[in-house]
């Protein structure tokens, strides 16, 4: 009929894009741009260097997805606490499949440069991009955040907090770390780039309690429908200081000090 209403057609890879959506980023998508800010969601409203957030590490997902146009078309992912290493075999098939690792890229086919499509500048782009997910948690306001990083630094900073959150767990296994979000720059070796900035993710505590939002997304749910009230900021551990240094004895003088320091 002529004035029957058309039905919409629908593009399987933005219904696939929009599945992917849904499984990965819970809350806003956090990211650190080139500039050194920290900016969250669709409108990049910008998050305050020094906000501390929980890393909710079960949620931690790694592999490689696939894109053809802009779009996302084949992802290899698994969530790491869902991998199970018991063995030496087990290992390198985790590592050689879901890790930034050439081993890794080559097994996925699609090496023949020639048939990538083009970057704005000319040259040819790898269709299939390394990826990592982690959702981070506001225990003040109750937000959820998902920090997907794919620089180098990004990635150092994710890993970094991982590995001293390993550390603790051996300890409390059910605390979780506490981070401050930051930025430190360095100069590129190549003039024309100049000041790089990267990310910071310091651990300044872990915590067994979560938050409203965790709460609910721990036990099956998005966190879209956690209460909205604000939640108490959880009892953090803190890192333990350094000893303070004892005071010289009367009548010597202290020992000079190092011409350099040791930057961790």
């Amino acid at each position: 009929m002529a004035n029957e209403i058309a039905k919409p057609m629908y593009d399987p890879f933005q219904v696939y894009a929009d599945q992917v959506v849904q499984q990965r980023i819970v809350g806003n998508l956090l990211k650190f741009t080139k500039f050194g800010e920290w900016v969250s969601g669709q409108e990049q409203s910008e998050v305050e260097q020094g906000r501390q957030l929980i890393v909710y590490t079960p949620s931690f997902t790694t592999g490689w997805i696939c894109w053809r146009d802009n779009k996302p078309v084949e992802q290899i992912m698994a969530a790491a606490k869902d991998i199970k290493l018991e063995t030496e075999e087990q290992v390198a098939a985790y590592v050689n499949t879901y890790t930034n690792t050439k081993l890794a890229r080559d097994a996925l086919g699609d090496l023949d440069e020639e048939q990538w499509e083009k970057q704005d500048d000319g040259s040819p782009r790898d269709p299939w991009q390394f990826a990592n997910y982690c959702v981070f948690a506001d225990p003040e306001t109750d937000e959820l955040f998902t920090y997907a990083p794919s620089s180098k630094g990004g990635l150092t900073a994710l890993g970094l907090v991982l590995r001293e959150w390993n550390n603790n767990k051996k300890q409390a296994p059910d605390e979780l770390p506490i981070v401050e979000l930051g930025m430190d720059s360095y100069m590129h070796g190549n003039r024309q780039f100049g000041e790089i900035r990267v990310p910071i993710l310091k651990v300044v505590g872990f915590t067994a309690e979560l938050p409203a939002c965790l709460q609910h997304l721990a036990s099956g749910g998005n966190g879209s429908a956690a209460p909205k009230k604000v939640a108490a900021k959880p009892q953090q551990k803190q890192l333990p200081k350094p000893p303070a240094k004892a005071a010289p004895a009367k009548g010597k003088k202290p020992a000079p000090k190092s011409g350099r320091g040791v930057r961790f």
